[in-house]
């Protein structure tokens, strides 16, 4: 299977016991699920998440309608020490930060295999509740790949790793060689430009898509980077 994989889906009203060879993160988007995990109950709602271990025998009772947000990840996968802590919870309780993303999501996964690798580290760290390097490493991974109007501010980022936010900022500073807000801008204007060369799609489009209210902010943007308008750096693809 991929290292990784991240949707959405749908419960019918029960799955007998069973198992897989991979692990599966279960996570609250509407509804609410009654399981059971190697004989110990619990759900997954609002404030709620299951960690079902490679291997585990598992059985559900989804109540009413139902929508969550599932990964699956690869046994072998490099998380597996993570995983396995929180395999052996079962449960894990959403902190506030994670549950404000989880509302966030549109009915979509990203697409991008980097982007939903990305997120899924996210998601694993910050139910972890660990303040590792390692969780920093994953929220700037998660900068890198994801798509520019998709990433959350810094004051939501640190919230998910744990720190405070100037505990934040010298760690992710110390990580990533850069402060979150340079990291997030140079990726906007990167992906602004990459879609000014590479496409037709009209430049206040673009501009909306990389996470600016509209076009005279690229517009500005660009010219502070690099002295040009987004039509001229269309104008040299």
């Amino acid at each position: 299977m991929d290292a990784a994989t991240l949707d959405f889906r749908t419960y019918a009203a029960t799955a007998a016991t069973h198992s897989h060879a991979f692990h599966q993160v279960v996570l609250p988007w509407r509804g609410r699920l009654e399981i059971e995990i190697d004989g110990r109950g619990g759900r997954v709602d609002r404030d709620c998440a299951a960690v079902i271990g490679a291997g585990a025998r598992h059985a559900f009772e989804a109540r009413g309608a139902n929508r969550f947000v599932v990964a699956d990840l690869a046994a072998d996968g490099e998380d597996g020490a993570l995983l396995a802590r929180l395999g052996e919870r079962r449960y894990v309780t959403l902190p506030p930060a994670l549950r404000r993303l989880l509302a966030t999501l549109a009915d979509v996964a990203p697409a991008d295999a980097a982007a939903r690798r990305a997120f899924v580290r996210v998601l694993l760290h910050a139910m972890d509740g660990t303040r590792t390097d390692a969780a920093v490493d994953a929220l700037a991974a998660w900068l890198r790949a994801a798509p520019p109007a998709a990433a959350p501010d810094a004051a939501t980022l640190a919230r998910l790793a744990g720190l405070s936010r100037a505990q934040f900022y010298r760690r992710f500073g110390a990580r990533a060689g850069q402060a979150p807000g340079a990291l997030r801008r140079a990726q906007r204007l990167a992906r602004a430009c990459t879609l000014l060369r590479d496409g037709d799609a009209p430049i206040a489009d673009i501009a909306l898509a990389c996470g600016y209210a509209e076009q005279s902010a690229l517009t500005r943007a660009l010219r502070r980077h690099c002295g040009l308008t987004p039509g001229q750096v269309r104008a040299r693809r």
